[in-house]
């Protein structure tokens, strides 16, 4: 009885390491996924304030460049 529930009980234990070693690496790929993703996101609102940032000092200049325009004209 004693020599059955040994490797039995060894067997368990190595499924159970398996199992928590697949469990811990899937945690971490999702970690990781999480990282990339709030990476991205802060990517594409940095994009999108630059290029809010570069069109609203692009327009601003063009008006100014068009009033200088008209005031020199009239």
């Amino acid at each position: 009885m004693e020599r059955m529930f040994k490797p039995c009980s060894v067997i368990i234990i190595f499924i159970i390491t398996i199992v928590i070693i697949i469990i811990i690496i899937i945690i971490i790929i999702i970690i990781i996924i999480i990282i990339i993703i709030i990476i991205i996101i802060i990517i594409i609102i940095i994009i999108i304030i630059i290029i809010i940032i570069i069109t609203t000092t692009t327009t601003t200049i063009i008006i100014i460049i068009i009033i200088i325009i008209i005031k020199t004209a009239s």
